[in-house]
């Protein structure tokens, strides 16, 4: 009976591999996964398809900090003015040299509001002079930028590499002209009073920091403060009216009466504004007649009676 375990153990093995194939095979691993090695080794080591690539998204792990490299003369060159700075005079002929378009003024600094720089102090007016002549350089080098778009656009052969390139460099510096603005009004509208910070912020950066007609906005919201204290002020006395009693009611006798009672036919009505004349002086009295001198007489004694009689009077204590 031992010998014929093992026969039997192994036919159930069999039928088992038959059914189920992708099972683990002592002997041939192509069946236990479905997919010869060679071939998984193959599909590891091949590199996919840029498409599909863009298909899986974009690798989280490979960040670029760097981009392409600049010429070494390039290089060396900017360098040493990113860490040094150009001198005074040489920026002073470039500045003079790449001036604003005409067609595009909005290249320039946007210019302070003469009426918000009448409300600032000395320090504040400093801070925005100086990122003022930060934008100065901007425009310059917008206008440069601009230069090399307009001799790349009248070429023929001109490679649409070049002309994207600078497009996107005066783009993005251009954004940052804007947020340079954006700065500026920031740091002002934080040393104005609350009660006009609302209608500063409203107003749209142009030629001006804060628009050319800011003046007309200060003034339609200085009437509109001064309509509603009014209003606020016309509601308030009306409240207090109403929850004082009038005269009128305290002098009524009755729910039921009309008005004030009427005044009597020899008083005058007064009016008001009308000056009440005091009633006029009662007239002289005339002289009386003395009166004669009166007549006393003694009444004449009682007669007493039988009661008195009998009984004589006691004195009182």
């Amino acid at each position: 009976m031992g010998e014929f375990l093992p026969q039997i153990l192994k036919k159930k093995l069999r039928r088992r591999n038959h059914r189920h194939p992708c099972i683990h095979h002592p002997t041939n691993p192509t069946i236990a996964t479905g997919i010869s090695r060679p071939a998984i080794k193959l599909f590891q080591g091949t590199e996919l398809d840029p498409d599909i690539l863009q298909l899986l998204g974009s690798d989280p792990t490979q960040e670029k900090s760097f981009g392409e490299n600049l010429h070494k003369d390039l290089a060396t060159r900017w360098k040493h003015i990113l860490t040094n700075g150009l001198p005074k005079d040489e920026k002073v002929e470039l500045l003079k040299q790449y001036l604003p378009a005409e067609n595009c003024t909005y290249m320039k600094p946007p210019v302070l509001n003469p009426e918000i720089k009448s409300a600032l102090s000395d320090i504040n007016v400093k801070r925005v002079s100086y990122s003022e002549q930060k934008q100065y350089q901007m425009s310059s080098c917008l206008s440069a930028i601009g230069k090399a778009l307009n001799l790349a656009l009248t070429q023929i052969d001109i490679s649409p590499e070049i002309v994207k390139t600078l497009s996107d460099a005066g783009r993005i510096l251009c954004d940052t002209h804007y947020r340079e603005s954006l700065s500026r009004r920031f740091a002002i509208v934080n040393s104005i009073s609350k009660h006009k910070r609302e209608v500063i912020k409203n107003t749209k950066i142009d030629e001006h920091l804060f628009g050319s007609n800011l003046s007309e906005h200060l003034k339609s919201s200085k009437a509109i403060s001064m309509s509603a204290s009014e209003l606020r002020l016309n509601s308030g006395k009306s409240n207090q009216l109403r929850s004082q009693p009038s005269t009128s009611t305290r002098n009524r006798g009755t729910l039921n009466a009309r008005g004030t009672p009427r005044a009597t036919a020899a008083e005058t009505r007064v009016y008001p504004g009308q000056y009440r004349h005091p009633p006029p002086p009662p007239p002289p009295l005339a002289p009386r007649a003395p009166a004669p001198p009166r007549e006393y007489r003694r009444a004449p004694p009682a007669t007493m009676s039988h009661r008195a009689r009998s009984y004589p009077q006691t004195r009182r204590r």
